[in-house]
């Protein structure tokens, strides 16, 4: 009955955070609730989620193939580099400190992109320099990614509007297809430890694969302005639950 009502769950929360990000937030508190152990329920949803982020990137592929196959092989290679290293740290970083990090970073960007309407509805140009960040920006957010996840991908999303001068639908899309490589460099780390429960992971795999697929579809066809004010949401929401500490 725990398997059901989890992949239940885990379907729905992965149609709204295909686009949004913030998933692991909710679904590894849920994976310690009926008992895994706290390194468990990461790395078992770290598995299911490489099957989202590949529905994910189905659902998204029109996006996706606005940007050059070559810069998303880089940032692929790049990601995964800085995933498996961050999956090894995992039990080394204090979470209260990192909790609160992460929820002033989202929450001050959140509010950056709020005040400015037009940012995420259309692609820009992106200076140089800029790029430069994004670079070094991916690979340190890949650390991150490798060993939580938790709101990985809505500051990916940010580092790829801002820095990128990409939309909000490309930018999703392109989310996608890294966390593919962030989420199995991890979980080689991860399962080579035997910390990946495939009881739970298999049939939660498939139900975030489903929930994905239909968000990133429902996402394309609704656009870019609904899909920065379900983002800006979340992304307020996520903040004040990682400050607070109730997840």
């Amino acid at each position: 009955m725990d398997i059901l009502l989890l992949s239940i769950a885990f379907f729905s929360i992965s149609m709204v955070g295909v686009s949004t990000g913030g998933l692991s937030l909710v679904t590894v508190p849920l994976l310690i609730l009926v008992g895994l152990t706290p390194h468990q329920a990461v790395a078992t949803n770290m598995f299911a989620l490489i099957f989202m982020s590949l529905s994910g990137t189905a659902g998204f592929a029109s996006e996706v193939k606005k940007t050059p196959l070559s810069l998303i092989a880089k940032l692929s290679v790049l990601t995964a580099i800085a995933s498996f290293a961050g999956a090894g740290i995992v039990l080394a970083v204090d979470e209260t400190v990192l909790r609160s990090v992460i929820a002033i970073v989202v929450l001050a960007v959140t509010v950056l992109v709020f005040l400015n309407r037009g940012l995420g509805l259309a692609e820009r140009p992106a200076a140089p320099g800029r790029k430069t960040a994004g670079w070094i920006a991916v690979f340190i957010l890949g650390i991150y990614g490798g060993f939580f996840s938790g709101a990985y991908i809505t500051i990916l999303t940010y580092i790829f509007i801002l820095l990128w001068g990409m939309s909000f639908m490309r930018a999703a899309g392109l989310t996608k297809v890294l966390n593919v490589f962030s989420s199995a460099a991890a979980c080689v780390y991860f399962i080579h430890s035997g910390a990946v429960n495939f009881t739970y992971a298999a049939p939660l795999s498939a139900a975030m694969f489903a929930g994905g697929y239909v968000g990133a579809r429902i996402a394309v066809l609704k656009g870019n302005l609904w899909l920065r004010n379900i983002f800006l949401t979340a992304a307020a929401a996520m903040s004040l639950l990682l400050l607070s500490g109730q997840f």
